[in-house]
C-alpha cells in the first residue's frame, strides 16, 4: 500500500518522459542538508538549555553547519537537467527547444506554488506579529514575488529568508539560453571553457568570504558544472557502469565533509566535488540505485515544496518542541528535536505539495484550468434557471 501510495499520488510528474530517478536522490541529498542546517541553527539559537562543550558536540554542529551547501548542490542539479535538452539538441541532434515554450514551462511549473507561499507566509506572519509590522514589510513582499529583493535591498528576504535562492536560479533560467551556445563549440574547446570559468569563478568569490553572493554570478561554477555533467551523461555515462564507482563516490562525500574545515578550500572544490559524486553515482550498480530509491527520490521530487516551507515550519513547531526533553547533551537533543519536527515539515510542506506544487508540474494545467473554468461558465446559466 505505502509503495503504491508513493509511487502513484507522491510521485513527480514529468512532462518530457526521460524521468532519471537518481536526480530526485540528488535533491533528497540537497533538501536534507538544508533542512537539517536549518534545524540546527534554529536549535543553537532557540534552546532553553546551555550544551555541554566537547569534541562530539563540535564536530557534530560542525557537521550540519555547513548543511546549507544543499543549495549549491541544487544549483548544479538546475544546470544539469536544463542543460540537457539543450545539448541533445546541439550535440545529438535532438529536437530544438522553443524558447517560448521554455520560459512559459518555468512560469506555469514555479510561479504559483512560490506566490502562494509567500503570500501565505506573509499572511501568518501578520497574524503573528500583527498589522503594522505587515505594513511594514509590504515592500519586501513586493520585491519578493518580482525576485528583485536580493538587488534591490542587498539582503534576504524577511518573509522567507530561503527564497534568496530562488531569486539566484531565476536569474539563470533567464540566462539559460545564452548560455547553452556553449555547445555549439567543439568538445575540446567547450570542456576546457566551462572548466576554466568554473575555476575562475570560483576563486572570484574568495575574497568576498564569509558573506556570499546573492546574485547568479556568485553561483555560475555550479550551474556549468551541471553543463558539464549534463555533456557526459548524454554520451551514455548511465551505461558505463564500473565497481571502483562505489569507491570514487565515497571518496567524493568524504572530500565535502573534509573540505568543510577549510572555507576557501570549500569555496573552490565544492562544484567540482558535486559534480564528480553525481558523475560517479551515475556510473555505480550501488550508489545509482540507492539515489533512485523509491522512496528517497520521491522525498527528493517534494524538494521545492520543502524548501519553501521548511524555514517557516520549523519556527512555528520549534517554539513548542524545544521546550520538551531538554538535555544538555546536544547529541540528543538534536536527534530529539530532528525526529519531532523532521516529520511535521514533511507532513504539512506535503500536504503543500500534493494540492499545489504537484498539480502544476502538467504541463497543460493552464489549458486544463481555462476549459474548466469555460465549461463552468457555460453551464451556470443553467443552473440559475
Amino acid at each position: 500500500m505505502l509503495r503504491q501510495f508513493f509511487r502513484h499520488r507522491l510521485a513527480r510528474i514529468t512532462s518530457s518522459g526521460n524521468y532519471i530517478p537518481e536526480v530526485d536522490g540528488f535533491r533528497f541529498l540537497a533538501i536534507f542538508g538544508v533542512l537539517l542546517f536549518h534545524l540546527n541553527g534554529y536549535l543553537l539559537a532557540k534552546a532553553p538549555v546551555t550544551f555541554h562543550d566537547n569534541t562530539l558536540t563540535q564536530a557534530w554542529i560542525h557537521a550540519w553547519k555547513h548543511g546549507g551547501m544543499g543549495v549549491n548542490v541544487f544549483f548544479v542539479i538546475s544546470g544539469f537537467i536544463l542543460a540537457l535538452p539543450f545539448a541533445k539538441h546541439y550535440l545529438h541532434e535532438g529536437k530544438s527547444v522553443p524558447l517560448g515554450r521554455y520560459y512559459m514551462r518555468r512560469l506555469t511549473r514555479l510561479e504559483p506554488p512560490y506566490i502562494l507561499s509567500m503570500l501565505l507566509i506573509f499572511a501568518m506572519q501578520g497574524i503573528n506579529k500583527g498589522l503594522a509590522h505587515s505594513k511594514g514589510q509590504l515592500d519586501n513582499l513586493g520585491a519578493s514575488l518580482l525576485y528583485i529583493h536580493n538587488i534591490v535591498y542587498q539582503t534576504m528576504s524577511p518573509v522567507n529568508a530561503v527564497s534568496w535562492s530562488l531569486e539566484v536560479e531565476v536569474q539563470f533560467y533567464i540566462l539559460v539560453p545564452l548560455l547553452v551556445m556553449v555547445f555549439r563549440l567543439p568538445t575540446i574547446p567547450r570542456r576546457l571553457l566551462l572548466l576554466l570559468v568554473m575555476v575562475l569563478n570560483a576563486i572570484a568569490v574568495v575574497p568576498m568570504l564569509p558573506q556570499h553572493p546573492l546574485h547568479v554570478l556568485g553561483y555560475m561554477q555550479y550551474f556549468l558544472g551541471g553543463f558539464l555533467l549534463a555533456e557526459l551523461f548524454l554520451e551514455g555515462l548511465q551505461e558505463r557502469k564500473t565497481g571502483w564507482a562505489n569507491l570514487w563516490v565515497t571518496l567524493h562525500l568524504v572530500g565535502m565533509w573534509a573540505a568543510t574545515y577549510h572555507e576557501v578550500t570549500l569555496t573552490i572544490a565544492l562544484p567540482f566535488l558535486t559534480v564528480g559524486l553525481f558523475y560517479w553515482v551515475f556510473r555505480s550498480t550501488v550508489w545509482s540505485r540507492l539515489f533512485g530509491n523509491l522512496y528517497i527520490r520521491t522525498i527528493g521530487g517534494m524538494c521545492y515544496s520543502i524548501y519553501l516551507w521548511h524555514y517557516v515550519l520549523i519556527s512555528l513547531f520549534g517554539r513548542f518542541t524545544t521546550k520538551l526533553f531538554p538535555t544538555q547533551h546536544y547529541l540528543l537533543y538534536f536527534v530529539i528535536q530532528a525526529l519531532l519536527l523532521v516529520p511535521l515539515v514533511l507532513f504539512f510542506s506535503g500536504l503543500f505539495y500534493v494540492f499545489v506544487e504537484r498539480p502544476c508540474m502538467d504541463h497543460q494545467w493552464p489549458t486544463k484550468l481555462w476549459r474548466w473554468l469555460r465549461g463552468q461558465r457555460s453551464t451556470a446559466p443553467e443552473t440559475q434557471t
